[in-house]
């Protein structure tokens, strides 16, 4: 992804005894940027926005739009992922939580959005309402 290149921002974390392991936001970008092929293919730019997340808890996020989909997957320290996606040809916006507890949990959900831009599969567990009103 020479000129798209995806960093995610990284976070070091304290680990408190008992408490389990917070999830490697740094994994983010390079789930992203595994699927440039795609990402080229569909005529996709992801982007790490600059600014910080306006969250209290650790996160990351990407942004991805195109001529017809944009959206965004926001990746928290905890495991919990949000992911939005729109579809402006027929108003429709997916919308879908995750709880990733491993590398390959990311790599699914990244998957999901390939799949819901490229042939408009929904994913389960997704929820697709209007916004055309």
């Amino acid at each position: 992804m020479s000129s798209r290149q995806i960093r995610a921002h990284s976070v070091t974390l304290v680990q408190a005894a008992g408490m389990t392991a917070a999830f490697d936001l740094g994994l983010l970008g390079p789930a992203f940027e595994r699927r440039s092929p795609e990402w080229d293919r569909l005529a996709i730019t992801c982007s790490v926005p600059s600014d910080p997340t306006p969250y209290d808890k650790a996160s990351s996020f990407v942004r991805f739009e195109g001529s017809n989909h944009g959206g965004q997957f926001i990746l928290w320290d905890s495991g919990e992922a949000d992911l939005e996606v729109f579809r402006l040809s027929d108003m429709k916006m997916l919308a879908r939580t995750y709880l990733l507890t491993s590398p390959d949990d990311l790599t699914k959900a990244v998957d999901d959005i390939v799949s819901f831009v490229d042939s408009g599969t929904v994913p389960p567990g997704a929820y697709v309402h209007d916004i055309s009103q």
